[in-house]
């Protein structure tokens, strides 16, 4: 397969900007991170990655009501000339632990052992590893997950390892925005999330951080998007970024 380049409908800016993120220590809150001596080690891991070639893919982050999903179809719609998989960790991960808890609720993953998520993770990253392989693929999935112990960083040495991202989206919007569009799913009986400003804005802190780290240890690009309010100017920021990170794939 070659992909020689991406187009998208529109006019994109010839030289976009991406939002660098502020360099950080790998002591800085990382004592919010569930197991921080854990972390330190993955960071470690995560170093070993550095030089290999990058496949066409890009891990998508964002808290849950950012938008993220969205925004991300709305970016594949503008896309032409290529197909573009995607893929959300969390369904494959669901779908995967269904046959063993017939009775689980798909936010209850969080609430398994690190290891038994860790399992279960790794066995459906093989399929999206496949697919990342044939086409350019956006793996949906979380920057860290709120545990009853601290933050777990959700991606680990072992998916960067089988996906060689070439690039990770992250999605911010106001702590206001994020809360309008929990409480709404909150009263339509969706799913439950936490609409308290404090805790929206201490997760994008704390997945602005632990993104930083992780792309430094494995000199993974990072695109930073903040939500303008204005979809279309959004779509074309993130398919502008994607193209200027995007490899030529032989």
């Amino acid at each position: 397969m070659i992909i020689k380049k991406l187009t998208t409908t529109g006019h994109i800016p010839s030289t976009p900007k991406q939002v660098e993120l502020p360099g950080l220590s790998e002591d800085v809150h990382i004592a919010e991170i569930d197991d921080p001596q854990r972390f330190r080690q993955q960071l470690t891991e995560f170093r070993t990655i550095r030089g290999q070639k990058h496949r066409p893919c890009f891990f998508a982050l964002g808290v849950a009501g950012v938008g993220k999903s969205y925004l991300i179809d709305k970016a594949r719609d503008e896309i032409t000339g290529i197909n573009v998989g995607y893929v959300n960790i969390g369904d494959e991960m669901y779908a995967a632990l269904l046959s063993k808890y017939p009775r689980l609720e798909r936010d209850e993953i969080r609430n398994l052992s690190v290891k038994e998520q860790d399992e279960t993770r790794a066995h459906v990253m093989e399929d999206i590893a496949r697919m990342s392989m044939r086409q350019l693929t956006i793996i949906d999935t979380h920057a860290t997950i709120e545990t009853p112990d601290g933050y777990m960083p959700g991606m680990t040495p072992e998916m960067f390892r089988q996906l060689l991202p070439c690039g990770i989206i992250l999605i911010e919007d106001s702590e206001e925005a994020i809360q309008a569009r929990r409480v709404k799913d909150n009263e339509s009986g969706k799913r439950y999330r936490n609409p308290d400003p404090e805790n929206i804005r201490r997760h994008q802190r704390i997945n602005r951080e632990v993104v930083n780290l992780i792309a430094a240890a494995s000199n993974t690009p990072v695109i930073h998007i903040i939500r303008t309010g204005d979809i279309t100017k959004d779509t074309k920021l993130v398919n502008a970024e994607m193209l200027r990170n995007l490899p030529i794939i032989q």
